[in-house]
């Protein structure tokens, strides 16, 4: 084993315990010859689910730690109503102060899978700046409802903290001040949050150590699959994730194939009897198309086009296109 540690923190409340074991039993799998310790922000996990978390101990080589959070400290952060967001997403910028002795750490989302080495990411030369991060995937949105002067947006799911310069800096308070100054702008919580206070301060990464994908948004799952090989880690982003029932996508199984190896694997039995099931016949539905598939083959295909007058549905069998229907708004 390579023997420098590994420090990665994450925040978590009893809710997404398993996902947490997931995310986790990824990172080991993915990475047999790197120490890792995990820190985890605890949100309020029970007892029973620390107790199944620490079981991963028993068959994999890691250090864990469960630090309990103190909510008080976060009474000023806002939670956009109607969102999937909730209060521990802002435990990350405690970080400075939560962890003095190191001069970086690794932070993950637990609704992610790691499928590649972490090591060139957690030692790459992050310089003067206090963040590295990869750029949003609805980045230009946000650039401009948020005025930021370096004209980019980070996602903050994968993030890797310049302890070091944010001590240095003050980092940690400016952001708890921006909350109560930006209250009424901030949308997407902790992220709004260190995009502005570390505007041009933030060193951008590739893509591939934080791929987002948007479970229903069948094109950008489509990419991801054609590149996967080359991608270190996925990013389930949105309120949609793999967990959630009736949800269908051929990037599900990479959280699934994880879980399986955690104290959670009974959660994995129905969603590997309906990939049998979809490998004899099943739908899938996205944006604008609708297939049916037969022993993997795609039999039917419906696709559907608008411009906002012309509306357009064209019909395939077997790939074959076989009718066309094309009608006028009045």
């Amino acid at each position: 084993m390579t023997s420098e540690m590994i420090h990665i923190c994450c925040s978590c409340d009893n809710n997404y315990a398993p996902h947490l074991g997931a995310m986790i039993v990824s990172v080991l799998l993915s990475n047999p010859q790197s120490n890792f310790f995990f820190h985890v922000l605890d949100g309020g996990i029970s007892e029973q689910n620390k107790q199944k978390i620490e079981k991963l101990k028993k068959k994999y080589s890691l250090e864990l730690e469960f630090i309990r959070m103190d909510e008080k400290e976060f009474e000023n952060c806002v939670i956009p109503k109607g969102t999937h967001f909730s209060l521990p997403t802002y435990y990350r910028l405690k970080i400075p102060s939560l962890f003095p002795d190191l001069d970086r750490i690794l932070y993950l989302d637990i609704d992610l899978i790691v499928k590649g080495d972490l090591r060139p990411l957690y030692n790459i030369d992050i310089q003067d700046n206090y963040f590295a991060m990869i750029e949003d995937f609805y980045a230009k949105e946000s650039v401009d409802r948020l005025a930021l002067k370096n004209g980019h947006y980070f996602n903050s799911g994968v993030t890797l903290f310049n302890i070091t310069h944010l001590k240095k800096d003050g980092l940690e308070e400016k952001c708890f001040d921006l909350i109560k100054k930006y209250a009424d702008k901030i949308i997407f919580v902790d992220q709004d949050v260190m995009n502005i206070v570390a505007d041009g301060r933030i060193l951008s990464l590739p893509e591939i150590y934080n791929m987002q994908v948007i479970l229903h948004d069948w094109k950008r799952v489509g990419y991801i699959k054609q590149h996967l090989k080359q991608i270190c880690i996925v990013h389930y982003v949105s309120g949609v994730k793999p967990w959630h029932k009736n949800i269908f996508t051929p990037l599900s199984y990479l959280y699934y194939n994880n879980l399986f190896y955690t104290p959670w694997s009974r959660s994995c039995v129905a969603f590997y009897w309906n990939e049998l099931k979809r490998k004899i016949i099943h739908k899938e539905k996205g944006l604008n198309v609708k297939r049916i598939y037969f022993l993997g083959l795609v039999i039917f295909k419906k696709k559907s086009f608008s411009d906002g007058k012309r509306k357009e549905k064209s019909y395939y069998f077997c790939g074959i296109p076989y009718y066309k229907k094309v009608s006028y708004d009045a």
